[in-house]
């Protein structure tokens, strides 16, 4: 059975394509030895019975992001195909599924693979919405009790979140063990689903897409007017919603409306949702989104992006939607949603407002059919498509849109609850409102995390600066971090890492650093030397590198040990600071380097001093080969793509 200590084993992935080569190259980057099986390809096909797994292999090896952490991992995954090589399935410890959304095609499958499997391997589906019972309604009941959803998102080895679900014949062993390893072996965020069409994240998440775009030609809004007001303003992706449907793929969004409304026959407002008009137009004319190279927008040759008009149908160069004055833009998020509701411009106020009563409403409506706590719903929309705050956070923060928002089972609960909030924290433990009851309940975090907010909430916070932190995480454990823009560094987190490793070494066993968001860091504040620069004020420059220098130095001598908590980008003088560390935690996504020499710079923070250290160490008899690699990863200025490859490049 799969659980936490299923950290090596083997797996048979079927279905080669970007969803099945992706979960095969997360399994390989793991560890384990996969087989990826396709269908055999015709006798004619000069690549063999296997060219069309041979493809899927590529395809993750090309990848970007990349598929694998390093390529020789590719070698853990052995191609086949499901006429041949189905016996490989005996020795499988689990057998995922992500061959084509049809329900008729699963469930052969599934009788096929049931010949082969052994008492214990653990099956299951990557659907993304389809019933899951009917796909093994004809197998036995032991292998209907291994079977699983386990909906990955794309891409597999980049995405956190996958929605785990079981249905009514599933062992609950199979799927509290799967979940342990999904969790500690994958690294993956698990949101609990129930078996409903669509799960949480398609079902929800594509129809609040399809309903914003066909508010976007209600209210006679330009596609970059729509992306503009729907991403980063409402602590949303870049994307936006135009660009968003183009990446998703405009035929994959109506195949999913289609099968919502005959999956979900008494769900009124889907069977009332229509696919905008230019939508339509463009799905029938084959303009299908990036894969297409056109949909609602589309690149030129040159580069320029050139977007659709809405009203023509006629491509326009996309212009750059500045609609909202900067002090609300830069206003924190929730504070921001507040004046966004009360925007002095009409037009674009009456269409938030109309987008936001509209998505959350159906959202609200709907939770409970899909979860069993709104805290899976807010999750699977914050995690599979990037929201800062999910559905009933906005609920909690503009109470405007609660009384605007028509009345269903969540909001009701909600309006008898005496708290009046879906989610509170009172001295560190987080609370949500469950749903049936109308009592708020503790929200309990997985064993082994520690969030540092609730320890901040708890007063565990020892010292603040301007913009960092120091606080008690527990067993004599304390934790920097910081807060700003791209988590840059300055003089005063310099300050502050100072104080915080004086402390850790007076009155505690060890010192965590990690940033209070991601990315980890951008590094240190170019413009601020490019402004002394400018000026000729060198020695004010040679202090700044002094206290830099000192600061990392001090880190690496510190009596107690430091180890960096790092997740996304970590450059420059972060960099040199991880280098600097007794220890680095990586995140498999972390890309990390010294972009320096591209800007025409030296990294001096002292970084370079560790790296040579490390390849002189690492170099044996003939050391000068490990000094060359660090050379010309300095001269190259790049950054790595993951953690392994932060490896290979000496900055772990």
């Amino acid at each position: 059975m799969l659980d936490r200590r299923t950290t090596q084993g083997r797996a048979v992935v079927i279905g080669a394509g970007a969803m099945g080569s992706g979960i095969a190259a997360l399994l390989a980057n793991t560890g384990w030895t996969v087989d990826l099986l396709d269908l055999p390809s015709d006798a004619t096909d000069p690549g063999g019975r296997n060219s069309i797994s041979a493809a899927g292999l590529d395809r993750a090896l090309t990848a970007r992001p990349p598929a694998f952490m390093l390529p020789e991992h590719a070698h853990r995954v052995c191609i086949g195909n499901t006429e041949d090589d189905l016996g490989r399935i005996a020795a499988a410890d689990w057998v995922v599924e992500a061959v084509a959304e049809c329900a008729a095609v699963k469930r052969a499958l599934f009788n096929s693979c049931a010949a082969h499997m052994g008492p214990t391997t653990v099956l299951s589906s990557n659907t993304s919405g389809l019933g899951l019972s009917a796909m093994v309604q004809d197998c036995s009941p032991s292998i209907r009790s291994r079977f699983l959803g386990t909906h990955f998102f794309n891409p597999p080895t980049t995405m956190r979140p996958i929605e785990l679900v079981h249905t009514s014949e599933t062992d609950p062993a199979v799927l509290e063990g799967f979940s342990e390893f999904a969790d500690h072996v994958l690294g993956k965020r698990v949101i609990r689903a129930k078996e409903s069409p669509g799960f949480i994240s398609t079902r929800l998440g594509i129809v609040a897409l399809v309903q914003t775009l066909a508010l976007t030609q209600k209210h006679g809004m330009t596609v970059e007017e729509t992306d503009y007001l729907t991403g980063p303003l409402l602590g949303r992706p870049r994307s936006g919603s135009g660009r968003l449907a183009d990446i998703i793929g405009l035929d994959i969004i109506e195949h999913i409306i289609h099968n919502l409304k005959n999956e979900l026959p008494t769900d009124s407002v889907i069977h009332a949702l229509d696919l905008p008009p230019m939508m339509r137009t463009l799905v029938l004319d084959g303009r299908l989104g990036a894969k297409s190279g056109a949909g609602y927008y589309r690149r030129q040759p040159d580069g320029s992006l050139e977007a659709i008009d809405l009203e023509t149908g006629i491509y326009r160069a996309a212009k750059t939607a500045d609609l909202v004055d900067d002090f609300i833009s830069t206003l924190p998020l929730r504070e921001r949603l507040v004046s966004l509701w009360d925007f002095p411009d009409t037009r674009y106020r009456d269409y938030l407002r109309d987008v936001l009563i509209t998505t959350i409403g159906y959202m609200s409506s709907r939770a409970m059919e899909v979860a069993d706590r709104i805290v899976e719903v807010d999750d699977a929309l914050m995690l599979g498509y990037g929201w800062d705050l999910g559905p009933f956070m906005l609920l909690d923060i503009v109470p405007e849109l609660r009384e605007a928002v028509p009345a269903s089972a969540p909001i009701e609960a909600y309006r008898r609850s005496s708290s009046q909030w879906f989610y509170t924290n009172a001295g560190g433990t987080h609370f949500y409102l469950e749903i049936p009851t109308a009592e708020m309940q503790p929200l309990p975090r997985p064993e082994g995390v520690i969030v540092l907010k609730d320890a901040k909430k708890r007063g565990a916070a020892i010292v603040q600066g301007e913009s960092w932190s120091l606080t008690d995480i527990g067993e004599g454990i304390v934790c920097f971090d910081w807060r700003g823009k791209m988590n840059v560094l300055d003089l005063d987190i310099v300050e502050g890492l100072n104080q915080s490793r004086r402390l850790a070494e007076a009155k505690f066993a060890g010192l965590v650093i990690g940033a209070g968001s991601a990315p980890f860091s951008a590094g240190f504040d170019l413009r601020q030397f490019a402004a002394l620069a400018e000026a000729a004020e060198w020695k004010a420059i040679e202090a700044i590198l002094v206290a830099l220098q000192e600061c990392f130095l001090g880190l690496s001598r510190s009596r107690v040990p430091v180890v960096a908590a790092v997740a996304g980008y970590s450059l420059g003088g972060a960099c040199e600071m991880l280098v600097r560390c007794h220890g680095v935690q990586a995140g498999f996504e972390s890309r990390i380097g010294l972009p320096e020499a591209n800007v025409g710079l030296i990294p001096a923070a002292g970084g370079v001093t560790a790296m040579v250290r490390r390849a002189n160490h690492a170099g044996g008899a003939e050391p000068f080969n490990e000094m060359r690699s660090v050379w010309r990863t300095l001269c190259s200025g790049a950054h790595s793509c993951c953690a392994d490859d932060a490896r290979s490049l000496g900055f772990l």
